[in-house]
């Protein structure tokens, strides 16, 4: 099932519409100084970055747009949600960073051998200092609250805006070469900078196109996501993880290998209890599917309590937590032989509290998966081996023999 929307998760979402909002606004001022600076200037540079800058609000905007439908809940048609629209809408900035890198190495070789005289230039390089400044701040800060909310749509932008930095880098230094007479400097400073334009599409258009391919995301998600796994106790083995993303989601898929004594019921408890853990530590996981398989265990390890230290022969204690001794047996599971036999004495026999808790933890920690015993274990005892996964079985069996002779 699809979690709900958290207080966090509200309020990224709202960051991202609101930091969308701002710069479309920043795009709609920045291309009316162009258009009003290149009209008094008669700079074809700064009209054209006009242009450039009024282009840009469409993409703005889209992200918005993007943000709200990619929210809605899943439905029937869609059951995996909307998340991937953040992708569309990135795919679509790219495409929009390559035509406008295409429209200024277009502009620049069109303006190779003639003479652009710029009237009141001044007026011109204190309007593309502006947008270098603006464009600049707009970006970090679009950059910033994409990486912080695992925005692809919004971080895209800022991408979208930060090379846009470039573009006006080109127009200021075109306009300043005309006070030494280099009127050339326009269009090879435009050349130059939509050389990194065409590069910042490419990267946004590899990174939208993998998530919509749903390629896996990056080795270190999915290692910590194992890490995770094999911290949980019952998890004995991570045999395979796939996850990808969706937007600013991923979803992960998990194939585990737990204690084979393990019921169906403790299957599901650690399946949730898994999945809470990797939720708690990992933002922006949509939803973890768990396949639990039983462990392909070599030994049993068997744990007894015992009156006495007489190997096999060893009569069974019917108090659990005030043996003197326990025996720790390893059989095969392919051939149930015997495979080493230990009898350890019991470091908590004269605790005075919680020596049937204590016991219990240790033995598993002792990597033990079952347990016999003669008399009932208490609620203590019992839920430790339950987090432990260990099995404890009841017997009215005499000698340890007995009982691996079963």
């Amino acid at each position: 099932m699809f979690r709900g929307t958290t207080l966090t998760e509200e309020s990224d979402i709202k960051m991202i519409r609101n930091t969308a909002i701002l710069g479309t606004a920043v795009n709609i001022f920045l291309s009316f100084i162009k258009f009003v600076a290149g009209s008094i200037t008669a700079s074809i540079s700064l009209i054209a970055d006009g242009i450039n800058s009024l282009s840009d609000v469409f993409p703005s905007f889209a992200v918005a747009v993007g943000i709200r439908i990619s929210e809605r809940p899943p439905t029937e048609e869609f059951p995996y949600g909307f998340h991937k629209i953040e992708n569309f809408v990135s795919l679509f900035i790219s495409l929009a960073i390559f035509y406008g890198g295409y429209a200024m190495i277009t502009e620049a070789l069109d303006r190779f051998g003639k003479l652009q005289i710029i009237q009141n230039p001044i007026i011109g390089v204190m309007t593309a200092i502006v947008s270098v400044i603006t464009l600049f701040l707009i970006s970090t800060y679009k950059i910033k609250i994409g990486r912080q909310t695992n925005s692809p749509s919004l971080t895209a932008d800022g991408e979208h805006s930060r090379v846009d930095v470039f573009a006006s880098l080109a127009v200021l230094i075109g306009v300043s070469g005309s006070f030494f007479g280099l009127y050339i400097m326009d269009a090879i400073a435009a050349i130059v900078a939509s050389v990194f334009v065409i590069r910042a599409g490419y990267e946004i258009f590899k990174d939208s196109a993998k998530v919509l391919l749903d390629a896996s995301v990056p080795y270190e998600t999915r290692n910590k996501i194992k890490e995770i796994a094999l911290e949980t106790s019952g998890v004995k083995k991570v045999r395979d993880i796939r996850a990808r993303g969706s937007g600013k989601y991923f979803f992960a898929e998990l194939n585990i290998e737990t204690d084979a004594n393990v019921d169906f019921e403790k299957a599901q408890i650690l399946a949730e209890k898994l999945k809470t853990n990797i939720r708690g530590r990992l933002k922006n996981i949509d939803n973890v599917l768990i396949l639990l398989e039983p462990e392909k265990r070599e030994l049993n390890r068997i744990a007894a309590p015992l009156e006495e230290d007489q190997g096999l022969d060893s009569r069974i204690f019917p108090h659990f937590g005030e043996a003197q001794y326990f025996a720790i047996v390893d059989i095969s599971t392919k051939d149930h032989s015997l495979n080493d036999i230990k009898v350890l004495q019991n470091p908590f026999r004269e605790e005075p509290k919680r020596k049937g808790i204590l016991v219990a933890e240790w033995l598993g920690e002792q990597q033990v998966n079952k347990v016999f015993v003669k008399e009932p274990l208490k609620k203590g005892p019992m839920y430790t081996f339950d987090s432990y996964y260990v099995q404890v079985i009841e017997t009215k069996l005499e000698l340890l023999k007995d009982i691996l002779a079963r």
